[in-house]
C-alpha cells in the first residue's frame, strides 16, 4: 500500500502503508537520519484532535499518522480510501525485528518506567542481536528546554 496517497477523517491526516508499508516507510526515513515522530490514531485519538487544536496540531506535526484501530480504517475504506490497521505493538514489534535483523539501532522513549525497563528486558529476549541505543521514561509534564536538548543528544 505505499504510494497510496494521505487520507483524512474527521480532519486528521492518515497515512495509508499498511502494516508492511509502515515498517518499510520507518526504516526508510530512520536511514536517512531525518528524524521525526510517528503517531498512531484510533477512534479516541482522532476525536480528542476534534476537540483540542493543541492536541490535533501534535498529529498534523508527525511524519507519518497510521489508522490503529479498525474503525478507523474501515471509515477510511467507506469514504473511497481503503487501507490497513496499523495497530502500535505489532508495528513496534515488525520494527524491532528489522532492526535485529539490519543492525539498526533503536530507542524507547515514553511510557512508565516499569514498562520502559520491562522493555529493555523483553526486546532484546524476543529479538535476538537487537540494539537498543536509547531508553528513557521522561516524567509527565512539560519537559525544560534543557531536558529536551538533552534527549535529543541522547
Amino acid at each position: 500500500m505505499i504510494g497510496q496517497p494521505p487520507a483524512s477523517l474527521l480532519g486528521t491526516r492518515f497515512d495509508r502503508a499498511g502494516r508492511a508499508g509502515a515498517v518499510e516507510e520507518v526504516l526508510a526515513r530512520a536511514a536517512t537520519g531525518a528524524g521525526g515522530y510517528v503517531c498512531l490514531a484510533n477512534v479516541h485519538v482522532v476525536m480528542e484532535a476534534r476537540a483540542d487544536p493543541a492536541f490535533a496540531a501534535i498529529l498534523a506535526g508527525s511524519w507519518r499518522c497510521y489508522p490503529d484501530g479498525k474503525p478507523v480504517a474501515w471509515a477510511l475504506g467507506w469514504h473511497g480510501h481503503p487501507t490497513e490497521q496499523v495497530r502500535g505493538p505489532t508495528l513496534a514489534d515488525d520494527l524491532c525485528a528489522r532492526a535485529a535483523a539490519t543492525g539498526v539501532a533503536v530507542g524507547l522513549y515514553g511510557g512508565r518506567p516499569e514498562v520502559v525497563a520491562a522493555l529493555e528486558r523483553e526486546l532484546p529476549r524476543r529479538h535476538p542481536g537487537l540494539r537498543l541505543a536509547y531508553a528513557w521514561s521522561p516524567p509527565f509534564r512539560p519537559l525544560s528546554e534543557e531536558e529536551q536538548l538533552q534527549a535529543l543528544e541522547a
